[in-house]
């Protein structure tokens, strides 16, 4: 599977850049008024207000995989939900952080200005999700960009990639109880 050797080279990179003696602090992750963690649930929740709008006036778009067509792996049970819930409720949205915004991000703002840098940070964390890319995770990743860029920290675009992950785990979770 293409996004899991994706996320584990994501996850072995950081190491990596950690190990190599880079600072946390120098990779973005800064500390940050409680405010921004308040204004990154609200972007979330306007964003999942949005999400199903933005789909019902653009329904067949080309460019990306439909949400939907990608079948999440998910294994019946709670301990299957509390690991896959802490993986990518946290461990994920810290490696694609540090990586897309942290790393890629930060060296395109140094050459290019903000809209175009979240544009191509964003193609490039949307395509890096494999079989599943859609427009969707473009969206949020340009989201996850304008959050970090107004914050200038990692933490509050990770809390929102978390945020995001573990609401969507969430609702698969449900419906496949629903379903059981």
């Amino acid at each position: 599977d293409l996004w899991a050797i994706a996320q584990a080279a994501a996850t072995f990179a950081v190491i990596a850049l950690i190990v190599r003696g880079v600072r946390w602090r120098d990779l973005g992750w800064t500390p940050v008024a409680r405010r921004w963690y308040w204004i990154a649930a609200g972007a979330i929740l306007v964003y999942f207000l949005v999400w199903p709008i933005l789909w019902s006036l653009v329904p067949a778009i080309e460019l990306f995989d439909a949400p939907g067509e990608y079948e999440w792996p998910i294994v019946p049970g709670v301990r299957w939900f509390l690991l896959a819930f802490a993986v990518d409720s946290f461990v994920v949205p810290v490696t694609e952080e540090t990586l897309f915004r942290g790393v890629l991000y930060g060296w395109l703002r140094q050459h290019l200005n903000v809209p175009l840098s979240a544009v191509i940070s964003s193609a490039v964390f949307a395509a890096s999700h494999g079989v599943n890319a859609s427009l969707d995770i473009f969206l949020i990743g340009m989201l996850f960009a304008l959050l970090y860029e107004g914050s200038k920290s990692l933490r509050v675009s990770a809390f929102a990639h978390g945020l995001n992950n573990g609401v969507l785990l969430l609702i698969d979770y449900l419906a496949l109880a629903a379903d059981a």
